[in-house]
């Protein structure tokens, strides 16, 4: 490998050789690089882990979640981590949690953290070793003579994020992106929904009043409308968001 803890990473391949270093010092002390024309979704290989390394300017997508799910096939006695540099969507990360992938972040200058509580399971298990790593990584960055590059390292971190990504998982990394608005949509289209109806019962419940019934039924109408209309379109919302 050529890189080393505390160097800037400026391409995919040392980021994946940042990916190895971080599991050799959890005590995945097999872990070795796949081959980078053929690696099948998997980056990272030991005989107890499977991890992918991903440099991308939006965040990671549930999509490239279950293709390491997929590559790790009937083998279910291995371990799962991902690593992002651009962090997690919503959909991602819960997915994540429910087959257990550990997930972490890094950052251009190699610090590696756990993204949820997967990961800070395997860390809590490490070796003694892996305690000082953030301190050693650290006190070694400031010590490099390229540090003050980190403007330079940043530009190359970019072009390799997207040089490596391609049209699907852009599309898809768009995909979760619309996903997490849509849920905030859905809950947003509930609350209107429901004042939407409550206003028209209300309205409607004048209009037993003798006092101009008619004018108050057409009143009604209008929330009515707009309740229906709300919750109709979250319905329509949640379907869409269950085929993500």
């Amino acid at each position: 490998m050529t890189w080393r803890p505390g160097e800037h990473i400026t391409t995919p391949r040392e980021a994946e050789e940042c990916a190895v270093w971080h599991l050799r010092e959890l005590g995945f002390d097999d872990a070795q690089l796949t081959p980078a024309s053929a690696d099948g979704g998997v980056d990272v290989r030991s005989s107890r882990i499977l991890a992918e390394v991903k440099q991308l300017t939006a965040v990671v997508g549930r999509p490239l979640l279950q293709r390491l799910v997929g590559a790790r096939g009937a083998q279910h006695h291995l371990a799962l981590a991902f690593f992002s540099a651009s962090g997690y969507s919503p959909p991602a990360a819960a997915y994540a949690e429910e087959m257990a992938i550990a997930l972490f972040t890094y950052s251009v200058r190699g610090e590696v953290t756990a993204a949820n509580g997967h990961a800070r399971e395997l860390e809590c298990a490490a070796p003694r070793r892996a305690a000082p790593r953030r301190a050693r990584t650290s006190m070694t960055a400031r010590a490099t003579p390229g540090a003050g590059a980190s403007a330079r390292a940043t530009f190359g971190e970019a072009r390799a994020r997207a040089a490596e990504q391609t049209p699907a998982e852009a599309w898809g990394e768009v995909v979760e992106a619309w996903g997490g608005f849509a849920g905030w949509l859905v809950k947003a289209l509930l609350v209107v929904g429901i004042v939407g109806l409550v206003f028209a019962v209300g309205i409607s419940c004048q209009a037993l009043v003798p006092s101009g019934p008619d004018a108050e039924l057409h009143e009604a109408v209008g929330p009515l409308a707009v309740g229906v209309g709300a919750l109709v379109v979250r319905a329509l919302l949640r379907r869409w968001l269950r085929h993500l």
